[in-house]
């Protein structure tokens, strides 16, 4: 019997299908859920545009003889096939053809068995790579490198910005989310800037007329364009007691401050300066679950809605001031992870904790709220453990 573990994905394109003319639905090709044959999940698997990632638990499986099985939109077919046998110590590449014939997407699954967290304590943003959003546009996708293994564990609004920009190309350095030269170290930085979105941005429930820069340990899945909210997954397993968030950076507000008018279509003018925002959440990922006891597919994270307020937040560390810093060098801080209650070790030893690192350009933009052009340049980010 396959435990059944759903991952819900609407993709955005189909949405604007059906609003703008009915397409047959047999166009679609993506993964929409992933099963085990027995529990051996360590979380919900994680299913992004174009890649899939399964954590299970340490000694639990051979993965050189592993078997998975995907769920796939109406009449779509998988090579190789669903359920087939595979060996999974390496990424294996599973391709997804809609029904008609005419589409097609690779999707990447990666298993990772490890008692040992994916996240490191340090990130310096020197890794990162272009990612084609299969809708035209192309965005720069952050990962880390850990005991010489790469992890997809950081994720952005990019993705939901192009789709702003839908039938345009944009290209990865017209995104929120990027990097920029550091012209006295010669490095990369990680760039965050607000930015008005495109056309689309402002036709639907969500009614986004804006964006802020932003990138977070986590996902982006963009379930349901009526609550955006609920695309942000925040955080990774993490094994380790977290003390303090220090890190490096650079803020120049933009000129304006605006928000979205009643209607939420529009941008006026707001009171008040814009202001960057970097804070750390540690949850319990168990007790989040275990709450959720009449729910037919509990979530194992926190999202937009959550993330500030779930009775599994243990700690939480954030920059006591956001405002633009002055001059064009990096200024340092370091603030300690204020506990809400105790940490269960043994649930800390079998991973069952989250780390969530959130960056942002604009404090309030999942309100939708900033002034365009501001900009937050990081060097690096740092958690400190004992």
């Amino acid at each position: 019997m396959f435990k059944k573990i759903h991952i819900l994905l609407l993709v955005p394109l189909l949405f604007l299908q059906g609003c703008i003319k009915d397409e047959p639905l047999e166009m679609e090709a993506d993964i929409v859920a992933v099963h085990d044959v027995e529990d051996s999940f360590l979380m919900n698997p994680v299913l992004t545009n174009n890649k899939v990632v399964v954590y299970v638990k340490p000694g639990e499986r051979d993965l050189t003889n592993y078997q998975l099985k995907f769920d796939l939109t109406k009449g779509a077919t998988i090579s190789p096939s669903s359920e087939s046998i595979q060996d999974y110590n390496n990424d294996v590449i599973f391709t997804v053809t809609s029904e008609d014939g005419r589409f097609s997407k690779k999707y990447t699954v990666t298993v990772i068995e490890t008692n040992q967290s994916s996240v490191p304590n340090e990130f310096l943003f020197q890794d990162f790579r272009v990612e084609e959003s299969g809708i035209g546009t192309s965005y720069y996708q952050f990962f880390d490198v850990v005991y010489g293994q790469n992890f997809d564990n950081w994720g952005s609004g990019n993705y939901g910005f192009g789709f702003s920009f839908l039938g345009q190309e944009v290209n990865p350095e017209q995104h929120p989310t990027g990097v920029i030269k550091n012209s006295i170290t010669e490095k990369t930085n990680l760039l965050l800037e607000t930015k008005k979105t495109g056309p689309w941005g402002v036709m639907f429930g969500a009614k986004a007329p804006m964006a802020a820069g932003n990138l977070f340990l986590g996902s982006f899945n963009l379930k349901d364009v009526m609550k955006p909210l609920t695309a942000t997954e925040f955080g990774r397993p993490f094994n380790r007691m977290p003390v303090s968030l220090e890190g490096s950076f650079n803020y120049k507000a933009g000129d304006e401050l605006v928000e979205r008018d009643a209607s939420g279509t529009v941008l006026i003018p707001a009171i008040g300066v814009d202001s960057c925002d970097i804070y750390a959440v540690f949850y319990n990922r168990k007790e989040l679950v275990a709450r959720q006891v009449d729910v037919k597919n509990p979530v194992d994270y926190l999202d937009g809605y959550t993330i500030h307020n779930d009775e599994s937040i243990v700690a939480v560390a954030r920059l006591n001031d956001g405002s633009s810093t002055a001059g064009e060098g990096f200024i340092d801080f370091k603030v300690p992870f204020v506990f809400r209650k105790e940490v269960n070790e043994n649930d800390l030893y079998a991973m069952d904790y989250n780390i969530a690192i959130v960056i942002t350009s604009s404090k309030y933009g999942d309100q939708f709220k900033g002034a365009i052009g501001s900009k937050l340049i990081v060097d690096r980010i740092k958690i400190n453990t004992k």
